[in-house]
């Protein structure tokens, strides 16, 4: 049974056009089990591409200098815990949302990511309801090339980008809202 999702998270992304530089949002305790280690590596492959993006990271950030040491990578704005209503802006200026959890029974952060309107990259142990391609992407757990592959695929496609982040707010809405 997953949680319902605050109606004030509904439709904050209006607007699916990106600048210079792709805005890449992770929320949630950056860690191990979340794939921490698995977008350190998929930015250090997009720094190598010379992929203009920013990794904005809102959330405890408990073992990231172990994590930073081991796989440096650039571009990556630790912002740290917050309130959820200063959470809201980051949800509706983002230009993906990436959770690549290795286990969840259903992540609430990545559930207001799909309320929000956003185009998620999730994998499946990450328990969200999604249809890969249709309201999100689910990619292979423990898979830094599949991370790059689906980022790449959202920033040249303006379409898919709008498309999977409007069905997985009308997704949320209409199932997974707290009266639901």
């Amino acid at each position: 049974v997953y949680q319902g999702v605050r109606e004030d998270f509904y439709r904050l992304k209006k607007d699916y056009k990106k600048n210079k530089v792709l805005r890449i949002l992770f929320t949630g305790t950056f860690e191990i089990r979340k794939g921490a280690e698995y977008i350190l590596k998929a930015m250090q492959a997009l720094d190598r591409m010379q992929l203009s993006y920013e990794l904005i990271i809102v959330g405890s950030l408990d073992e990231k200098i172990n994590l930073l040491k081991k796989y440096p990578a650039k571009n990556i704005n630790f912002v740290g815990r917050i309130p959820q209503d200063q959470l809201k802006n980051y949800l509706s200026t983002s230009d993906i949302y990436l959770f690549p959890s290795l286990g969840e029974g259903c992540a609430s952060s990545a559930l207001e990511a799909m309320a929000a309107a956003l185009p998620v990259i999730v994998t499946k142990e990450s328990g969200l309801p999604i249809i890969d391609h249709m309201d999100g992407i689910q990619i292979t757990s423990k898979n830094e090339e599949s991370i790059v592959n689906a980022i790449l695929e959202l920033n040249d496609n303006f379409n898919l980008r709008k498309k999977l982040g409007e069905n997985a707010t009308e997704k949320i809405i209409n199932n997974y809202n707290w009266n639901t």
